[in-house]
């Protein structure tokens, strides 16, 4: 006859090994959890460019063999950075080494677009209607006031997952202004920055509707 001390030991064997049993072949065969990605973080972006005639030619333009500042070699390669749009608002670009980074971007599929104050459209070595002939959507201001805005806008389109960046400054994209004045250019990814800019260039660009380089030629 067995012992109710022999059924306790065996009772409690039995609760032991099933415990043991569940941990070591149950418990332990479950995927363990995979750790949440952490949210991706956001690349910030706050340069100034200065530029002046005193700065050393040091660099090498990736269009050509001249020497350009490090300043100029900076704005070039921002210039070749957007991967989905660049909006640019400008009085007047001359500088070839701009004007061809602005063709390179469109044939690479990006999408750009460039205002131009309309007086500055027929200048001796102005590059708009170069821009506009290449397929690039060009318009030109048509008003009493002036077109004196200088800023780029890079990859600001409200489905691109790139960074969304600013110039601005006191420069136009001219030979004169990038060799020989001093100006200035601020980059940065500041959205409290870059998003008033966004709205002022979609504003002008709603309100030359129909101003386009088709619409003249």
């Amino acid at each position: 006859m067995i012992s109710c001390k022999n059924i306790f030991y065996l009772v409690t064997v039995y609760v032991v090994s099933r415990v043991a049993y569940k941990y070591y072949f149950v418990e332990k065969k479950k995927p363990e959890p995979k750790p949440e990605p952490e949210p991706e973080k956001k690349t910030v972006i706050n340069e100034a460019l200065m530029f002046s005639t005193e700065f050393e030619k040091s660099e090498i333009s990736p269009f050509n063999s001249r020497l350009i500042t490090k300043s100029m070699s900076r704005l070039l390669y921002y210039l070749q950075c957007p991967k989905y749009n660049l909006d640019l608002c400008m009085y007047l670009i001359t500088n070839t080494d701009v004007t061809e980074s602005l063709m390179a971007l469109h044939r690479r599929g990006v999408q750009v677009r460039i205002l131009f104050e309309s007086e500055m459209r027929d200048v001796p070595g102005s590059s708009a209607l170069k821009l506009a002939r290449c397929g690039i959507n060009v318009k030109f201001t048509r008003t009493r006031n002036y077109m004196r805005h200088r800023f780029c806008l890079i990859d600001t389109l409200s489905d691109a997952n790139g960074t969304p960046l600013l110039m601005a400054g006191s420069m136009n994209w001219t030979n004169q202004a990038l060799c020989c004045s001093f100006d200035n250019i601020l980059i940065t990814s500041q959205e409290t920055l870059v998003q008033p800019y966004r709205e002022e260039f979609e504003r002008l660009w709603e309100m030359f509707e129909g101003d386009t380089y088709e619409d003249e030629w």
